[in-house]
């Protein structure tokens, strides 16, 4: 089994946020929302390394919205200076609750981007740089808490982390385009524990796909971040179930685990030795697949791969194409 690695711009989100300042345009103290009625109430303040944050313009401190669970929050903070702008783009967003920042646009959450001048870090998307808390969520407004580590990703960023801490915010909400309903296969989890250390899926992806002359289906689960990869694929699905890992002549069903930065050395998979285990399917639909996983994964072969990797405590909830 190959697992895709997929990628994901660090900037798109710092681009998003020069749209939406140019949408919104200028204003003052005192201005109206995008969409009506006073700013008074709405900020956005954190710690950045220990030092305040303050949007200092209610009128470009807001949360735009482009389409159903997606925002893009912002807010400025000016000085005579540097001009410091903390953007977070959120996907898949239901309602209210606590969401990983350090995910890509598939995983119900999202990223942070953190500007000072032509500086620019942000997350490092490892599925866990943090956490963004939505405590309430209307189609005007939207408030709620963060924190947060990011990376440089530009030239000249130092120092090359930055800690945010204590966020909270209060912003109204644009409706850019008309909102409609958030697509039931929309927003994908996985996570797991191999050998102990947690891992969270930054992108996840899945397809069920129907083979000419197979008994069922073939399910292929593909997941990574920064530094992991973890997938699954399962040939002869039927529906809801178990399916123990091995291969026969007519069945295939494997697990695999790497480590991103030497794949050679640190790939695991269900086809080397030693290796058992299973997923189970507790639901699956035509917009989604849910279910658990666990497995004792061998030294993949052709890899110099040492011991072998208990996978455990596997959870995965992915929309469907």
């Amino acid at each position: 089994m190959q697992l895709a690695i997929s990628s994901f711009s660090r900037h798109a989100f710092l681009f998003a946020t020069v749209a939406s300042i140019a949408a919104c345009g200028g204003g003052s103290e005192g201005a109206t929302s995008p969409n009506g009625g006073s700013t008074s109430g709405f900020h956005m303040t954190a710690k950045i390394d220990g030092s305040a944050f303050v949007a200092s313009n209610p009128s470009l401190s807001f949360a735009n919205q482009a389409v159903a669970g997606g925002y893009v929050l912002s807010g400025l903070q000016s000085s005579t200076t540097a001009a410091t702008i903390i953007t977070m783009s959120l996907a898949n967003i239901r309602g209210p609750g606590t969401y990983p920042l350090g995910v890509g646009p598939q995983v119900p959450g999202g990223s942070v981007v953190l500007a000072v001048s032509t500086a620019g870090w942000s997350t490092p998307m490892t599925g866990a740089d943090g956490s963004i808390t939505i405590t309430s969520l209307s189609p005007t407004e939207i408030a709620g808490t963060f924190n947060f580590i990011v990376t440089a990703s530009s030239s000249g960023a130092t120092p090359a982390t930055r800690t945010i801490t204590e966020g909270d915010f209060r912003l109204p909400v644009k409706q850019l385009v008309t909102i409609g309903a958030i697509p039931d296969n929309a927003g994908s989890t996985l996570s797991t524990t191999a050998n102990g250390a947690t891992y969270n899926a930054a992108f996840v992806q899945a397809n069920i796909n129907t083979i000419s002359g197979s008994a069922g289906n073939l399910v292929i689960v593909n997941s990574s971040n920064t530094a992991r990869a973890f997938g699954f694929t399962l040939s002869n699905v039927t529906g809801p179930g178990t399916y123990a890992l091995g291969n026969t002549p007519t069945v295939t069903r494997q697990m695999q685990f790497s480590f991103v930065s030497n794949v050679l050395a640190n790939t695991w998979s269900s086809l080397g030795p030693g290796s058992s285990g299973s997923v189970i399917i507790t639901s699956m639909t035509s917009t989604r697949i849910k279910g658990t996983f666990s497995g004792v994964l061998g030294p993949a072969p052709g890899f110099s791969s040492a011991g072998t990797a208990t996978i455990a405590n596997g959870l995965f909830d992915i929309g469907l194409p």
